[in-house]
């Protein structure tokens, strides 16, 4: 298939040309995967390093592709993900603006089971009332949705995870990518995918308030810090149990937050005291 597509992008002459092809490509790809979940898919932003188009391909040419939306939003996601290859480093400063706003709009994220209330009512009704011998069969229901679950957002937060990775270190960027955050925390996001996000933006933060920015944008991102730092996450459902003292089916619950370690209050203290440097006498 690869071969096929340098062939292809190599017969081209133009830039429009080759990300048509490469689009069209990138939704074969995804599709077959949306029908057989087994297919093996990409797992890095490679496509044009695998295939190297005949053309240059600049930013400009990509950010209206990254700007459309419709369709299935882990297609979209799948095909705006790869179109960020065909460039390294960050975003021009004549563009950071547009892609920031693209990376404010990236798909919504999908709530994870047991967080609505209509959930927690379907739950708590599936284990009401049944006897120890049905503790599989009913963890098996929301283990399964959790999987789909996460099968679903994989494929949109690889690409904001990259998108992010590509806005140039400003003040209008770590403001986005602290509501990604609340966002990933509020929808119920696993650790093993918020916890490297949370720790990139830790130290995008740093370097930004390295740079003695103005003091009225160090308060405003030290308060977000703050408020994300003591922010907690929806009641999640794990596993089911049995009580035997209650005998009866019990689901355990637990609440996330993003604090990891305590970084992000330390990055809030630090910041406070920017802050308050910052201050004339």
């Amino acid at each position: 298939m690869a071969i096929t597509l340098v062939a292809v992008c190599g017969a081209t002459t133009k830039p429009s040309d080759v990300l048509n092809t490469a689009v069209a490509a990138l939704v074969v790809e995804y599709q077959a995967v949306l029908k057989d979940p087994e297919k093996p898919i990409r797992v890095e932003c490679d496509f044009f390093k695998q295939n190297p188009p005949s053309v240059a391909i600049t930013q400009a040419n990509i950010l209206p592709l990254l700007e459309r939306t419709g369709g299935d939003v882990r297609v979209e996601s799948y095909v705006k993900w790869q179109l960020l290859s065909a460039f390294d480093g960050k975003f021009d400063e004549a563009i950071e603006s547009r892609a920031i706003n693209i990376y404010r709009r990236a798909a919504n994220l999908m709530l994870r089971p047991g967080v609505s209330e209509t959930d927690r009512i379907e739950l708590d009704k599936a284990a009401k009332g049944q006897l120890q011998d049905s503790l599989d069969r009913v963890d098996q229901k929301l283990m399964d949705a959790v999987g789909k679950f996460n099968a679903y957002n994989a494929q949109l937060l690889r690409y904001r995870n990259d998108l992010y990775a590509r806005l140039p270190v400003r003040y209008e960027s770590l403001l986005a990518g602290l509501d990604d955050a609340a966002q990933r925390l509020a929808n119920g996001i696993d650790d093993i995918d918020t916890k490297p996000f949370v720790a990139t933006l830790i130290a995008d933060t740093r370097t930004w308030a390295a740079t003695k920015p103005d003091a009225r944008q160090l308060h405003t991102i030290g308060r977000g810090v703050s408020k994300l730092a003591s922010a907690k996450g929806p009641v999640l459902y794990g596993a089911v149990g049995w009580s035997a003292r209650e005998q009866r089916l019990v689901w355990t619950r637990s609440q996330r937050d993003l604090n990891f370690n305590g970084e992000l209050q330390q990055l809030a203290n630090e910041l406070n005291h920017s802050t308050r440097a910052s201050k004339p006498d």
